[in-house]
């Protein structure tokens, strides 16, 4: 990664300066007090420093580093709970269209076998009366006559009650589509705006428990990563200061550890942590 590599190159163009600190002291005859030495000057002097600013780079560029790998992660976070939300809307629409497409079907389906079941029944009944006003014309007296007759008339209203039920049923199918059509339009509607968490205000009561459920868990969430965070930058600062007290045990007693965070009070069975400084989430509102 580049932004090791210029790390490691600054370490060296640092060492490279002690070095050339140290061969300007000797090159100008740097007049030394009794038990001095030049290494001692240095490592006294100039190393802690060096090494301080050292290990301050190296934070530096380990908190850039975890700063990039956070962003990336929320990013990453970010993008699929976008692909997630437009997966099941899109889910959603093509059930409504596959759904819509079976309402016209049936609706077209409910017509054709209306039309079908008083079609083969007229047809039954005028194969009937082609069959009565043949047997008039072969009735040998008035009275079988009248009787064919009148059964031709019979059977002529049984067609035209057909063709009035035939018209009927297909008109209340006609008009009822509309209405079939309204409901479904606004059960798709319904459908999609739960996508995006806007319910009937019926349902109040249960999307402020799922609001007040989400938050918490959010809370969870960023007081775990504020903790994480404080862990860490408590394990570099260890790091740190064993390293200043291996250069430089002498000032390193005379320093104090830095005072501990509360802790938040356990329960029974939990172990306590220290308490991080995380803003506090809001329900929102409906």
């Amino acid at each position: 990664m580049r932004l090791n590599k210029d790390m490691e190159n600054t370490n060296e163009d640092a060492d490279i300066a002690l070095f050339d600190l140290k061969d300007f002291l000797i090159k100008n005859d740097a007049q030394l007090e009794e038990g001095q030495t030049f290494d001692s000057i240095i490592d006294e002097c100039a190393r802690p420093t060096v090494e301080r600013r050292k290990l301050e780079a190296k934070t530096l560029i380990l908190n850039s580093v975890k700063y990039m790998e956070d962003f990336d992660f929320k990013m990453n976070e970010v993008s699929m709970a976008t692909a997630t939300f437009f997966r099941e809307l899109a889910t959603k629409i093509d059930a409504n269209k596959d759904k819509l497409k079976q309402t016209e079907i049936a609706f077209q389906v409910g017509l054709a076998q209306c039309g079908d079941h008083h079609d083969e029944l007229a047809s039954n009944q005028e194969d009937k009366l082609t069959a009565k006003v043949e047997e008039m014309r072969r009735a040998i007296h008035h009275v079988e006559l009248n009787e064919k007759l009148q059964d031709c008339f019979d059977l002529l209203d049984q067609i035209t009650k057909t063709y009035r039920n035939y018209n009927v049923e297909y008109i209340k199918i006609v008009e009822a589509h509309p209405q079939t059509m309204d409901t479904f339009f606004v059960s798709f509607e319904k459908d999609c705006m739960s996508q995006f968490r806007m319910l009937d205000e019926s349902k109040r009561d249960e999307i402020h428990a799922l609001f007040t459920k989400e938050t918490e868990e959010r809370q969870k969430k960023l007081e775990e990563e504020a903790l994480k965070k404080y862990e860490e930058e408590k394990r570099l600062e260890e790091a740190k200061r064993i390293e200043e007290e291996k250069k430089n045990p002498a000032a390193a007693a005379k320093g104090k550890a830095p005072p501990a965070p509360a802790k938040k009070p356990a329960g029974k069975g939990e172990v306590e942590k220290p308490v991080v400084d995380v803003p506090k989430l809001e329900v929102p509102k409906i």
